[in-house]
């Protein structure tokens, strides 16, 4: 049985691995808000909330895109990927 006061100092892999969990938390949270806000807009059938909606759906996928990153989730990063591609390309067409 381990006696010590003071608890093991953790290494710098448990270190890094700590830090990705607590921005992949935060970033998916984050992220899922904006894409909630956007299709309550969406939902209203408003014309005037167009553009917010592309916008918060596009960050939010863009938030949802990095978070897959950090899991390495193969089909999180394709659905998001393609999602945010499509998405900009709403955005971009309201420019032009």
């Amino acid at each position: 049985m381990d006696y010590t006061v003071f608890p093991m100092e953790e290494t710098e892999k448990e270190r890094r691995q700590r830090i990705k969990e607590t921005v992949a938390w935060y970033l998916k949270w984050f992220s899922s808000i904006l894409i909630v806000v956007a299709m309550s807009m969406r939902a209203t059938g408003e014309v005037q909330y167009h553009i917010f909606d592309l916008w918060f759906s596009t960050i939010g996928v863009f938030g949802w895109l990095g978070v897959s990153l950090l899991w390495q989730d193969r089909a999180l990063i394709m659905l998001n990927a393609v999602g945010f591609l499509i998405l900009l390309s709403g955005i971009l067409k309201t420019f032009i």
